[in-house]
């Protein structure tokens, strides 16, 4: 009896420590599917990327913006963690812009801000190499949908992202 209990217990806590939330086509091997496209002017890069074949690319000639976005199901009151990477090439700010670059966002029923891999509202302008962003966020007690979505704010230039994951946080 006493090793069914120890069991009962061991799986329920393994379980309840694991939760991946399911963005689908997170590395765009699979082209735009799964995601959702504001105006149209993204595309998907197969000679540049973090991980495997393909990317997503925002590329601006004027400044602009554009945003393309993922729904997905969360659990109320829990903490998640966004973690993908950006790279940055010729991102110049539009004159006058409060804020310009590459952005990520979750939307929920009450929004969080665009954030950057600096923190929240310092987007990424800087070319150079993949650039990890990780950040977490809580889940109001009404959440059960979310969306995270990825722009070029503000700004001309060319911006890729890749390896999209969202999981659940525990212990927190």
């Amino acid at each position: 009896m006493f090793k069914q209990i120890m069991l009962m217990l061991g799986c329920s806590c393994f379980i309840g420590s694991i939760y991946a939330v399911e963005i689908r086509n997170g590395s765009f091997e699979n082209g735009l599917v799964g995601w959702s496209v504001k105006k149209g002017l993204v595309s998907v890069d197969n000679s540049v990327s973090a991980v495997g074949k393909a990317s997503l690319r925002i590329s601006f000639e004027k400044p602009t913006w554009n945003r393309i976005f993922q729904k997905f199901a969360v659990k109320p009151d829990t903490v998640y963690k966004l973690e993908y990477q950006v790279k940055c090439e010729n991102v110049v700010p539009q004159a006058g812009a409060r804020i310009a670059g590459a952005a990520s966002w979750i939307f929920l029923k009450k929004n969080t801000p665009l954030r950057g891999s600096q923190g929240p509202w310092k987007l990424d302008a800087a070319p150079g190499k993949w650039q990890q962003v990780s950040y977490t966020f809580k889940t109001g007690k009404d959440d059960t949908k979310a969306s995270v979505g990825f722009q070029l704010r503000n700004a001309s230039g060319t911006i890729w992202i890749d390896d999209v994951k969202i999981t659940e946080v525990t212990g927190k």
